[in-house]
């Protein structure tokens, strides 16, 4: 993966079955993915791009969800 490559969205929505709250998982690699860490915000300041760290290329690294098209940088 190179740097400032876009990739596909891979964010789905559904509904818990037991509370009946909508989800949505923003990745679908079956990699670990989490926040970047607890005092910084997941969201850039325009909040146009959600900030995460996945696991998908065997080392952490840094990705955005563009907000507006779903697509992973």
């Amino acid at each position: 993966m190179a740097k400032g490559t876009l990739y596909p969205a891979e964010s789905r929505e559904f509904c818990d079955e037991q509370t009946g709250a909508r989800m949505r998982q923003v990745t679908d690699h079956p990699s670990i993915h989490h926040h970047p860490f607890f005092y910084i915000p997941a969201y850039d300041d325009a909040m146009e791009r959600l900030i995460f760290v996945s696991h998908r290329t065997g080392r952490p690294e840094i990705f955005a969800e563009l907000r507006d098209s779903g697509k992973l940088l």
